[in-house]
């Protein structure tokens, strides 16, 4: 019972390691697909290989999504406009996982960041 215990353990512990490490690749890849810092503004090439690296990620570790969003975010010039960029991905069919932007949270809220369209109350 006990050795059975510790292949459970150590199972659990590798599926842990193991999503980052299967999105370090993907995530590198990303990183050296965007343009240089500050990213003003995406063209239509930089979104077509940002969904491309976006859905690798998905495929490969679905988990790391929020990871490869910081990246990105960590790039742009006003990082709060990643809801734009995502829902553009997302209504031209180039990237249509909901999975990053649901569990992604802003700072200091509890709740998933707000769509471009959306207003303050």
């Amino acid at each position: 019972m006990v050795r059975l215990g510790r292949r459970v353990l150590l199972q659990t512990r590798w599926k842990r390691w193991s999503a980052p490490l299967t999105a370090a690749e993907p995530l590198r890849r990303l990183r050296q697909i965007l343009p240089p810092k500050p990213i003003a503004e995406f063209s239509e090439p930089d979104l077509d290989r940002l969904a491309e690296a976006l859905n690798e990620i998905r495929r490969v570790a679905p988990s790391q999504i929020q990871s490869a969003l910081t990246v990105v975010m960590s790039q742009m010039a006003e990082p709060w406009s990643i809801s734009a960029v995502l829902e553009n991905l997302a209504t031209t069919g180039r990237f249509r996982s909901s999975a990053g932007v649901s569990g992604f949270r802003r700072l200091g809220h509890d709740r998933p960041a707000r769509g471009a369209g959306e207003l303050r109350q």
